[in-house]
């Protein structure tokens, strides 16, 4: 399992960022910082010794609050940092997991659950 030292990029470190703080059901959307972080509850992403690729997680704050999101990464930055990958990407709050996970798109929710079936040594086929 993932600890919040093993995420990157990280959602609690954005700079020159313009994505957006989104409500999936109604769950108050304000910005947070590392020191909220509860636990992690999912994170996966592509392989780092690659020249770029692709992260998602959620985690729960300490507050209660679910916050998913998935992200793009490469040697110029990531989609946390507005560089050649833009700075987009969103951070998506939700109450429930299921909410926040819903939210995320197709590949994101298959590299989460990529990740999930490589630590129960489940594997897809």
């Amino acid at each position: 399992m993932a600890t919040i030292d093993d995420i990157s990029p990280a959602p609690w470190s954005r700079c020159d960022w313009s994505g957006e703080f989104v409500s999936a059901d109604g769950c108050p959307a304000d910005d947070f910082a590392q020191d909220d972080v509860a636990r992690v509850i999912e994170w996966a992403t592509t392989a780092p010794g690659d020249w770029d690729g692709e992260t998602a997680g959620i985690v729960e704050l300490k507050d209660g609050r679910i916050v998913a999101w998935e992200a793009e990464w490469g040697p110029t930055g990531d989609g946390f940092c507005c560089d050649a990958y833009g700075g987009t990407s969103d951070l998506v709050f939700a109450r429930t997991v299921e909410a926040a996970r819903a939210r995320l798109s197709e590949r994101g929710r298959d590299l989460l659950d990529r990740q999930a079936d490589a630590a129960t040594g489940r594997g897809r086929g």
